[in-house]
């Protein structure tokens, strides 16, 4: 069989094709790491990947050609290779949730209040996860009505960019507006400093939620319109403090400061993700040690 042959100018253009699908690529890839934060699932994040995709006018390349289940191939844990999307929740991982729960008594709060606004509008096709819009209104008031207390907010990655790229539209001018209130600041912190330092969290997320419950402190969860959610997320509201409405919000923030552990929230999260001496990093440290010990002579 003679080997194919191909003109100068053919081997240019597909070049130029290569190049404009690797940006393409690229740009799907990045905003799917932004995406990817504990809560997320592999199906919700490959759903992502697919807008992108479609919205630059491209097809997945592993569907097309060979039917794969899902637009991208993501990988967890032992998968080696071409993992499948679904509904596994990306929690946690246990070397940050052992750092949480190794420090949780250690460490006091520094600010009243963290704010963990979502940005999901539209949970495909089913509701809203994103609280924020009108969660916004009433904690502005709150932070007004009390500058004795200390509020961070930590807005999701893809929040933050749109309220930037819209910055004259009236709820990003409310968002900046509590932003500059003297009592009110935008964390610059890791997840575990933000979890560690704050003594009460507001969020409708799983990310910091999850973590945040180990330390037993005040956790509203606000509701958004989704129905079908994810059952580790409905067993964490159960045990929470569930928000659906604005008023519901505010009756929750004049409680604050309270300073009750529940433990019922504490005992849930230790058994839905123990960790403790057998998480990765606990390994890791045993070996390490191990390796380092000095030696005996026989």
């Amino acid at each position: 069989m003679r080997p194919v042959e191909f003109t100068q100018e053919q081997i240019v253009e597909a070049g130029q094709e290569l190049q404009a699908a690797g940006r393409v690529v690229a740009r799907t890839l990045d905003a799917m790491s932004k995406a990817l934060e504990p809560g997320i699932t592999t199906r919700e994040l490959d759903q992502l990947g697919r807008q992108m995709l479609e919205l630059e006018g491209a097809r997945s390349a592993p569907e097309l050609t060979y039917n794969f289940p899902g637009a991208t191939c993501i990988s967890v844990g032992p998968d080696c290779a071409h993992g499948i999307p679904d509904d596994r929740i990306l929690l946690t991982g246990g070397p940050m949730m052992h750092e949480v729960r190794s420090a949780r008594s250690s460490q006091s709060p520094t600010v009243d209040l963290l704010w963990a606004p979502h940005w999901i509008e539209d949970y495909f096709g089913k509701g809203s996860l994103a609280t924020w819009r009108w969660v916004l209104p009433v904690l502005l008031q709150y932070a007004v009505d009390h500058p004795e207390q200390t509020i961070m907010v930590r807005p999701h990655p893809f929040l933050d960019d749109a309220l930037v790229a819209n910055e004259s539209d009236p709820d990003a001018i409310a968002f900046a507006s509590l932003l500059a209130l003297p009592n009110v600041s935008k964390s610059d912190r890791s997840i575990v400093d933000d979890v560690l330092g704050s003594a009460a969290l507001l969020s409708e997320g799983m990310s910091l939620n999850v973590y945040f419950a180990t330390t037993g402190q005040p956790l509203g969860m606000t509701r958004g319109t989704v129905v079908d959610l994810p059952s580790e997320w409905l067993e964490l509201l159960a045990v929470s403090d569930e928000l659906r409405t604005a008023d519901e919000v505010a009756s929750w923030l004049d409680r604050l400061p309270d300073p009750e552990i529940d433990q019922e929230r504490i005992r849930f999260i230790e058994t839905k993700l123990p960790s403790s001496a057998d998480s990765p990093i606990a390994q890791w440290n045993r070996a390490r040690l191990a390796s380092n010990a000095p030696r005996t002579r026989s």
